[in-house]
């Protein structure tokens, strides 16, 4: 079932959904040491050259309308279609589905007539579906609707080894999503959400939101205007030195509910797991209607660690114990460590089991209870 459609923001908190609690697995060192950022691993990939892997580049000039598909054709496996600077018209989704670089230059702009998801009978309608293929790369890309809002920007599905990065997606009802793509990396992408999700013309936006999938990389991002920011669902993921504000939640350490997103095959996603084995640590997450960061609904064995959280609505960091604060329960979050490391004033309220708090301030439960 999808997050139900929403009219105000007090109603948006109802949303979250419960997720059955996990047997605890071993926590993670719950020391306050904060090693240092290290995106190497990314920068490695920026520096690959068009051709570097010995493959075909297709250019593709400005003004082209539903030609990238056939680009991507004619590229082939480990080919490069790149975008020259201009705009570039397609009226619906473009499907990869070999192993392909699509790039851009300098102002290219991808405009594609896609719509939002209202109800859960509704298939998701991405600009770009990568689907069942690893190692593509997409990056330098202005990605925009025909209208409004738009529909997803990228849907990352059965696509391991994924990196989307450099990207200004905007106006859309979801930025990026990935299901069953394990090592999905998305970095340093600016996506706006349609905030239309505030006045109830849509159920609900999301910035970067892992589905289904082991050790994301979420790293130097901008993300605003979301229901929820970043969402890394499933285990191992790392969310680091990312800047969300605007949304409800900034950072949401949680469960993606069975049912939530029709996919284009027909099929249906929803999180197997809780996040669990998590990093966030480095982000700035400030101005949001609610926490900056909140771990909830049975997520565990997770760290929070040196984020400049402030100026949020509620928490600056939310350790969620067992609550019906939605109506239903939502599971406690457990074994996870929150450090403050440079950043002292950072409001924090631990009301999970086994969770530990390094630095901050934290909130008496005493005056203000746990629920």
């Amino acid at each position: 079932m999808r997050l139900a459609r929403i009219l105000t923001v007090p109603i948006i908190a109802t949303l979250l959904f419960g997720c059955s609690r996990q047997l605890p697995l071993s926590p993670n060192a719950n020391d306050a040491s904060i090693a240092p950022i290290d995106l190497s691993e990314l920068h490695r990939i920026e520096r690959r050259p068009l051709a570097g892997n010995g493959g075909k580049v297709v250019e593709l000039p400005a003004g082209s309308n539903n030609a990238l598909a056939a680009a991507l054709v004619a590229a082939g496996t480990n080919g490069t279609v790149l975008l020259k600077s201009g705009l570039h018209t397609e009226s619906g989704t473009v499907e990869i589905t070999n192993t392909v670089t699509l790039a851009g230059e300098t102002g290219a702009v991808l405009q594609s007539d896609t719509h939002p998801s209202l109800t859960s009978s509704d298939e998701l309608e991405p600009a770009l579906w990568v689907h069942g293929v690893s190692g593509v790369v997409i990056h330098d890309i202005e990605m925009r609707p025909l209208g409004a809002i738009g529909g997803t920007g990228i849907l990352l599905h059965y696509a391991d080894n994924a990196s989307v990065y450099g990207c200004n997606i905007h106006d859309v009802e979801f930025g990026v999503l990935a299901e069953k793509a394990n090592s999905a990396k998305v970095w340093s992408n600016r996506i706006a959400c349609s905030t239309a999700w505030l006045s109830g013309a849509i159920p609900e936006a999301l910035g970067v939101t892992i589905i289904n999938g082991t050790n994301a990389i979420l790293a130097n991002n901008n993300v605003t205007g979301a229901l929820f920011g970043l969402w890394p669902c499933d285990a191992g993921g790392k969310v680091l030195a990312n800047k969300v504000s605007g949304c409800l939640e900034g950072i949401i350490f949680c469960r993606v509910p069975a049912w939530s997103f029709e996919l284009p095959d027909g099929t249906y996603a929803g999180s197997a797991l809780s996040t669990t084995h998590c990093l966030a640590q480095g982000n700035e997450t400030s101005g949001n209607f609610a926490d900056g960061i909140i771990v909830i609904d049975g997520a565990h064995d997770s760290r929070v660690v040196d984020n400049n959280s402030h100026d949020n609505g509620a928490y600056d960091v939310e350790l969620s114990g067992d609550s019906y604060r939605f109506g239903f329960l939502t599971p406690s979050s457990y074994n996870c460590a929150f450090v403050a490391g440079t950043h002292a004033s950072v409001k924090v309220k631990n009301c999970g089991n086994n969770n530990t708090v390094n630095g901050g301030v934290l909130v008496d439960n005493n005056v203000d209870p746990c629920n």
